[in-house]
């Protein structure tokens, strides 16, 4: 297994309340999921996806479904997932504090992830890289939906 935590903030110039708003919407995370091939919401408003997966020799689909486990409007969000497919295995927790700066808002994040499986192997250094690029370009393209919503 492999575990790796990683931490950031972001500031976006819409109040906190969109940012909640955006963070609760199954609909809205969906959208800036990298390599995403499907999507689908279940009657609890959990978020079920599939997405393309690959590092080095290793590549295939996950399917994993996400939640928000925990939430205090406009202050917090933690959001849970859980997936599996070819290669392995993952599990990982998203807690983002929101809070009002300036006219915007800032939002400091923190993801929690497990590796288990064949993918686990590769190496921490590798599989960190690509967690990191995978989380940046989930953020950015976050950032940009919220700013373009404003």
């Amino acid at each position: 297994m492999v575990h790796h935590e990683v931490p950031g903030s972001f500031n976006v110039s819409v109040p906190p309340e969109k940012v909640y708003s955006f963070l609760t919407d199954p609909e809205k995370l969906a959208s800036v999921v990298p390599d995403k091939e499907g999507q689908s919401v279940s009657g609890d408003g959990s978020l079920n996806l599939t997405v393309k997966v690959g590092i080095s020799f290793i590549k295939g689909t996950f399917n994993v479904n996400v939640k928000v486990s925990d939430s205090k409007p406009g202050e917090s969000v933690t959001i849970t997932g859980a997936g599996s497919g070819k290669g392995g295995a993952v599990d990982f927790t998203v807690n983002c504090r929101i809070a009002q700066e300036g006219g915007g808002s800032r939002v400091d994040w923190d993801v929690d992830l497990n590796i288990r499986g064949t993918i686990a192997t590769m190496g921490a250094r590798m599989i960190q890289g690509q967690a990191k690029k995978y989380i940046d370009q989930m953020i950015g393209d976050m950032k940009k939906s919220l700013e373009v919503a404003s």
